[in-house]
């Protein structure tokens, strides 16, 4: 067979003839290649059709594209297509479908036959540019329809493909020379706006192909091309233009463009300047982050610029060669050496474009025109160089894709250069060998597509089995259920009728797995199979070969999450008592049925500390392996045996994605028998024996041992859930080590989270200020220690994490941070650090709400912001107590001779008084009832060592005779030097005394010693609250107020009663009475004076201690109105609760704090900037219930 074109009547016949045959033979390919596999096998092709067909239906099924991103954005979790993909193909094949009237589903199985058909005809048209030849141009097509890589892609019903279509038309009425520019101008716009919003891939490919183009043009023939110079101003202008008006699609671009700086690297480092990637960044960072039209601009000015320079160059070049170099014509640019040093992952290249076609289109690229020959070398260094850069096996192929531009057309030049050789050959062998050669060349132009989609195509689109297990599941149930199908995807969607499972990445996605892996391959698996049908509402779970090798591929997430098992061989789907298998085919195709799980639900609850909120309170059930607790604002998932956070974001976002976030903690003693030993542990490391789960309330309870067994402390960890943010509190008590000596245990908690990227990082001090920090990546941790802050809000500027902390406890006191170097996370810690001695504890509570800062703060606040005040009538209580070292005369002398000037100064007094001493000695009878109070002293320790517990129980018994000292009853203890240990809270644990003056705590230091050092509390023991309650006494210890540092201790008081009535904190000061006489009793009323200019109250110790174990027996209900607030409480003591008071945080009122209160007594109102503290008080009878409401005074009659 000759392939020729010539001029006379009877060549053009036998032309007309050829062109017929050749006709039929790509009729022939497209009809057993492409049309014979649909029709027979009637199924679409491909891994990711599916998900394509899920989003063109999606399309369909909606009326604007604003409701299809909607639907997408709360209904679907998969990110790696969907919301952000760019949607040209789904929407063409929706309007398709609406148009035509056929099942949007069906869209991809004619669809792509009808693409591979347009495609024919417009390569024909293309490729007759490139070769000037009807019978090269029809080669083309066979050689097009033939290239193993196409044809294993066209018959697939993805984007590259409908975005090939553009492709070629833009190619082509750039290339077409008789096509005027005012139609060319509009139809490229018009081409380039569909394929920007079709793929990705593409446009960026045809943008770096244009700017090769241009180049190599003006470089190797010294023209300047216009109309591919237009079209790369259009792809530049369009793409900014587009990303304004779709942003949803902008995600694609910025992150498929980083190859610009990639190749901008590995320019600089080949060169050794940074000159090509900062120019790089520039165009990255300019035109496709920041989406700037006048960049766009710009840099098609500086391409211009270039190409005009390089012709100029060129030109006085060539005048300044030889004659007979200038004679040799122009040269063509040589782009075979750039090939030679090509990585591993495209030396395949050939086998993927055709080793036929490689052959072929060496001898054709001579054959070409000239915009045929720059196309084939700008093709060859755009599409290899690049995926030799940057890309592995996998990003090379999908580069290779693009070469189907010009490799047919080259391939079919160099079939016609064979052919005028075998025609021009003087031996019939070699006649005959190259006659062969052309047949063989047809047979492989009709076997590889017939063979390729007939065979390799149907598997990767799922087995037949398969298929037919998911027609049969959607047979059953209804298609609001969802299917657990590992690997399976979308292909669930269409064939089962129902909807796949999808997980977000990050910790959902391997809390998922676990639960997964647990479900398959544990011989327990009932609770994971809880978990698959509570969190990510599994109905049905697929098993089938393809699921076991998808889990067993699936190591390294049980590798990082250190489970505790291998995977067996043996699947414990059938005995799972949780599962009920409802088909089964030869294949091992098998679908189970989850039953149902029976979980405990409560919606009403009362919440710690008797605080109720008038909202239904979040539920907390029981999900198989976690609770999973959700409201309109979050969702969490906490491990059932361990207080480890699994997933913790909202419906739309996954807050760690593959990071963490947790608390862990360390520990040592000072003194006693474990003095220097130092322990630091995970909270999610530890058993947990006790975990409870009371109405919102969820409890983890823990003993902390040493190696020996030994109990060292008790560990709570206690959330409360509500409605719009989250309540942990953290208790590390120093509270079963029983020792004879001093044991003070050295405490330091961090919270600490590693999560996508949070940048920012603003914290407010405990006065107000306000401070923002930025996380750069960097190897190096920034630590900020000397800080004491009460808020912290982790955020991007948009959203965060915004933690409040309770006045109450100690404030963290240090900060780090650290943005990674290689991922788009970031590392932030916060701290605190506290001695804690016998009894007493370290205790941290946050609050935590996630969202933008203002409604983060505004979450938190509605359950913070209110409190139980813990003293009686709003005050701030000054306790001024003491005791006598000494026993002698003299001291009960001058200790009379005190009690009078005290009492005669109105000054409320509290004294310890020990068993040897009556009050008879003091003659003071008539006075304890006034404002003398008297508590027991006992010396407890001597030396620094504890009496053992017989000798401790015996001076204890005798305080709380049935008469006390002196015949007064005694309910308070002030121990020797205010020491005490294990054993004297054991011994007082249930007795008639209910409280102790103690422990001692330090002054006021900048910002240590401030909050949570001086609050009233319940002293622990041995994992739970006692019924003992702590005062702590401010040091200094009054013993001396005259003379030498007399001074030092009025201003060490003075600090402490400025810090605590700033805070409302209680302080007690302890003061010898023997010693206050003559100057020093004037001491004593300058601080009692003082305290009281600065709002503080002079108080009994037994007044405080009382009221505050009242307040355990009062029921608090809050209702937030629209103006104000309104608060209901009922008291269940036996006894009438006088001054019963509660504090408010709520907004400032136009810069002030202009609150009135009705029901209760508006005590007082102090402005915190923004915030305003409201303290009201009232009496609440035995039985009683009342409620008052708090608002702005101009609107408080509003409030109901």
């Amino acid at each position: 067979m000759m392939i020729e074109e010539v001029g006379s009547a009877g060549g053009k016949d036998h032309s007309s003839s050829v062109n017929k045959l050749l006709l039929v033979l790509v009729a022939g390919i497209f009809i057993l290649g492409y049309l014979m596999p649909v029709i027979v096998q009637f199924r679409p092709y491909g891994t990711d059709v599916y998900s394509h067909m899920v989003y063109t239906k999606r399309i369909y099924d909606v009326d604007s594209l604003d409701a299809f991103y909607e639907s997408i954005r709360v209904e679907s979790k998969d990110e790696e297509l969907g919301y952000g993909y760019p949607f040209g193909l789904w929407f063409f094949g929706a309007v398709v479908a609406k148009v035509t009237g056929v099942d949007p589903y069906l869209t991809a199985y004619f669809l792509p036959v009808i693409i591979v058909f347009i495609l024919c005809i417009l390569y024909y048209s293309l490729a007759r540019i490139f070769l000037e030849s009807s019978h090269g141009a029809m080669i083309s097509v066979g050689f097009m329809l033939s290239m193993p890589v196409i044809s294993i892609t066209l018959l697939r019903y993805r984007t590259s493909v409908f975005a090939t279509l553009f492709l070629f038309l833009l190619l082509y009425i750039n290339q077409k020379a008789n096509i005027r520019l005012r139609k060319n101008i509009p139809l490229t716009i018009l081409f380039v706006f569909v394929l920007c919003v079709s793929h990705t891939g593409t446009y960026l490919f045809l943008i770096s192909f244009v700017i090769a183009y241009v180049f190599i043009k003006s470089f190797g023939w010294g023209l300047f091309q216009r109309r591919m110079y237009s079209l790369l101003t259009i792809l530049l202008v369009v793409y900014a233009v587009t990303m304004w008006y779709f942003p949803n699609i902008h995600l694609q671009y910025t992150t498929k463009a980083t190859f610009f700086q990639r190749i901008g690297k590995s320019v600089s480092k080949s060169i050794g300047m940074n000159y090509p990637l900062d120019l790089a960044d520039i165009i990255y960072n300019e035109l496709f982050v920041n989406k700037n039209i006048m960049h766009a601009i710009m840099w098609a000015t500086l391409v211009y610029a270039i190409t005009k320079l390089i012709i100029f160059t060129r030109e006085r070049a060539l005048k300044a060669l030889s004659d007979r170099i200038q004679a040799r014509g122009k040269p063509t640019a040589a782009a075979l050496p750039f090939i030679g040093e090509l990585s591993h992952a495209v030396t395949s290249t050939p086998l993927w474009i055709g080793p036929v076609h490689t052959l072929l289109a060496i001898p054709g690229y001579f054959r070409m025109t000239v915009k045929g020959k720059c196309m084939l070398l700008t093709a060859l260094i755009v599409t290899l160089i690049p995926a030799t850069v940057y890309s592995g096996p996998t990003g090379a192929l999908r580069e290779i894709y693009y070469l189907i531009i010009i490799i047919p057309a080259a391939a079919a030049g160099g079939l016609l250069y064979l052919m005028d050789r075998r025609r021009m050959a003087a031996s019939m062998l070699v006649s005959h060998l190259a006659g062969l050669m052309v047949v063989g060349v047809f047979i492989a132009l009709i076997l590889t597509p017939v063979i390729g989609n007939f065979y390799y195509l149907p598997p990767t689109s799922g087995a037949e089995y398969e298929v037919r297990g998911m027609r049969w599941l959607s047979s059953v149930g209804n298609p609001d259920e969802k299917v657990v199908g590992y690997g399976y995807k979308h292909m669930i969607d269409v064939y089962a009728n129902k909807s796949n499972v999808r997980t977000r990445h990050g910790t959902d996605t391997i809390s998922f797995l676990q639960n997964l892996l647990n479900t398959f391959f544990s011989e327990s698996g009932e609770a994971y199979v809880d978990g698959l049908y509570y969190i990510y509402e599994g109905d049905y779970i697929i098993s089938s070969d393809k699921v076991l090798k998808n889990l067993r591929y699936a190591d390294w997430i049980r590798a990082r999450k250190e489970l505790e098992y291998n995977v067996p061989d043996e699947v414990f789907l059938d005995s799972n008592n949780k599962l009920d298998l409802i088909y089964s085919s030869k294949d091992g195709f098998s679908v189970y049925m989850n039953i149902p799980p029976v979980f405990e639900t409560v919606s009403v609850s009362n919440v710690s500390r008797q605080m109720s909120f008038d909202e239904e309170s979040p539920v907390i059930k029981d999900a198989g392996v976690v609770f999973s607790i959700e409201t309109d604002t979050y969702r969490i998932h906490l491990d059932k045996k361990k207080p480890q956070i699994a997933f913790i974001g909202t419906e739309d976002e996954d807050f760690l994605e593959e990071g963490y976030m947790g608390d862990h903690f360390s520990f040592g003693f000072l003194g006693g028998p474990y003095h220097g030993t130092q322990n630091s542990l995970y909270l999610n490391q530890i058993k947990y024996p006790e975990v409870s789960v009371s109405d919102n309330v969820l409890q983890y309870k823990t003993v902390l041992k040493n190696d020996d067994g030994i109990e060292l402390a008790s560990l709570d960890v206690i959330y409360t859930f509500y409605q719009k943010a989250i309540r942990k509190e953290i208790v590390l008590a120093n509270d079963w080590i029983v020792h004879d000596r001093d044991h003070t245990m050295r405490a330091y908690l961090y919270n600490s989270h590693y999560s996508p990227m949070l940048p920012f990082i603003t914290y407010y001090s405990t006065d107000g200020q306000k401070m923002k920090k930025t996380i750069y990546p960097s190897d190096d941790t920034i630590k900020l220690d000397g800080l004491e802050f009460g808020r912290i809000y982790f955020n991007n500027n948009v959203t965060g994490v915004y933690y409040l902390y309770e006045d109450t406890n100690t404030y963290p006191n240090e900060l780090r941070y650290r943005g990674s170097a290689v991922y788009n996370y970031s590392y932030s810690s916060t701290g605190l650090m506290k001695l804690v001695g016998p009894s007493q504890s370290l205790r941290s509570v946050s609050y935590l709400s996630i969202g933008d800062e203002e409604r983060a703060l505004k979450n938190i606040l509605r359950y913070s912001g209110i409190s139980v005040y813990p003293f009686p009538d709003g005050m701030i209580p000054l306790v001024m107590a003491g005791y006598s070292p000494r026993k002698d005369n003299d001291s009960i002398k001058s200790r009379s001779l005190a009690y009078k000037g005290i009492l005669d100064n109105r000054i409320i007094f509290n004294d310890g008084l020990s068993t040897p001493i009556s009050i008879e000695d003091y003659g003071i009878e008539g006075l304890i009832q006034d404002r003398l109070h008297i508590l027991g002293h006992a010396q407890l320790s001597g030396r620094g060592v504890y009496e053992n517990r017989t000798s401790q129980a015996g001076r204890i018994r005798e305080l709380i005779d049935d008469e006390g000292p002196g015949g007064v009853p005694v309910r308070g203890l002030i121990p020797y030097s205010l020491d005490y240990n294990m054993d004297t809270i054991d011994l007082l644990d249930g007795s008639q005394i209910e409280y102790l003056l103690a422990p001692a705590t330090n002054v006021f230091y900048g910002p240590f010693y401030q909050s949570g050092f001086r609050d009233i509390g319940y002293a622990r023991l041995r994992g739970n609250e006692s019924s003992v309650l702590l005062l702590p006494v401010s040091v200094p210890l009054g013993h001396k107020l005259s003379g030498a540092g007399a001074d030092g201790f009025v201003w060490s008081w003075k600090s402490i009663i400025d810090a605590s009535s700033s805070r409302d904190d209680l302080s007690v000061m302890l003061i010898d009475p023997a010693l206050v006489l003559n100057q020093s009793f004037n001491v004593i009323t300058e601080i009692a004076d003082y305290a009281e200019g600065k709002g503080m109250t002079l108080a009994s110790a037994a007044d405080i201690a009382g009221h505050y174990r009242l307040l355990k027996g009062v029921d608090t209900s809050v209702s937030w109105k629209r103006n104000g607030v309104l608060v209901a409480m009922r008291n269940k003591n036996p006894v009438k609760v006088s001054g019963l008071s509660y504090s408010l945080i709520l907004p400032d009122v136009d810069g002030g704090c202009e609150y009135s209160a009705s029901g209760a007594h508006l005590i007082r109102s102090v402005r915190h900037p923004p915030e305003c503290e409201v303290v009201v008080a009232l009496d609440l009878a035995s039985g009683q219930e009342k409620e008052f409401v708090i608002a702005p005074t101009k609107l408080i009659s509003t409030v109901h």
